[in-house]
């Protein structure tokens, strides 16, 4: 309980800034909303004569962009993805590289605490931050969209919609775990944090649609989920296979490690 609350506070200032930069995003592109549905009809002739890579980089699907989910589900959401991304990956590659980096990994390591608990107690933390930090931005920005199109808005679409920021944080920050686990040290967690997901974000722009099992961020589809209010349950399934494989490993990994190399 003591490494839970621990982790809790020494984490939250940084859960703090990282949920204002997402609502930031969110209120941005949120304000242009009245403006650009003035121009939709100029903005789409404009978007489709650029590639299909272009416009996805841009955020932009094909997908009914006039209304305020289609408009929050081509622009805004990719991007505040991204960043909820972001901040998973660092928290789980520096789940356990903090603790060589403070040198403190031997002395926490040499407690009556068994190294399962430990792992157990960091990664609860930051399950708790993530949750914590998603269920303030989804309601504000619930609100927020509701305000901007002065118009009711479906609750489980944009549920739908929502909940693939904090399902591929799930993934990048299991992901982030594993690799701090086998790893001796991480030395610069930003870089690596903001490398490995902008790799894996131009890779599903730029891939082949056969390789999509292989491109985390394509694997909720907005205007699916859109028409038919649910997910396709292959990449569900895939995501929460990766995700217990990555934990699973994890553990297994930091059961084994030497504690001279943590």
């Amino acid at each position: 309980m003591n490494i839970y609350l621990h982790e809790l506070k020494v984490n939250r200032k940084f859960m703090i800034y990282w949920s204002i930069g997402i609502l930031a995003i969110i209120f941005i592109y949120g304000s242009f909303y009245p403006l650009f549905i003035k121009e939709v009809d100029n903005f789409v002739n404009l978007m489709n004569q650029y590639p299909a890579e272009i416009r996805a980089i841009f955020g932009f699907n094909g997908g009914n962009i006039k209304s305020i989910l289609g408009y929050f589900s081509t622009f805004t959401l990719s991007f505040a993805t991204i960043c909820g991304s972001i901040l998973a990956m660092i928290l789980g590659l520096s789940i356990i590289s903090k603790e060589e980096k403070e040198k403190t990994a031997d002395f926490l390591l040499a407690k009556p605490v068994s190294r399962f608990k430990i792992l157990t107690a960091k990664i609860l933390a930051t399950l708790t931050l993530l949750l914590i930090s998603n269920s303030v931005i989804y309601i504000i920005t619930y609100f927020f969209l509701i305000l901007v199109a002065n118009t009711t808005i479906n609750l489980t679409i944009f549920t739908l919609l929502f909940l693939t920021i904090l399902i591929i944080q799930l993934l990048f920050l299991t992901l982030g775990f594993f690799i701090s686990v086998i790893l001796k040290k991480v030395k610069a967690v930003l870089a690596m944090a903001m490398g490995i997901v902008f790799g894996f974000y131009f890779f599903s722009v730029f891939a082949a649609e056969k390789l999509r099992l292989l491109m985390p961020f394509n694997y909720f589809d907005a205007n699916y989920i859109i028409k038919h209010s649910s997910y396709e349950s292959l990449y569900l399934g895939s995501t929460f296979l990766l995700i217990i494989i990555f934990i699973s490993l994890s553990y297994y990994i930091y059961q084994k490690k030497d504690i001279a190399s943590i």
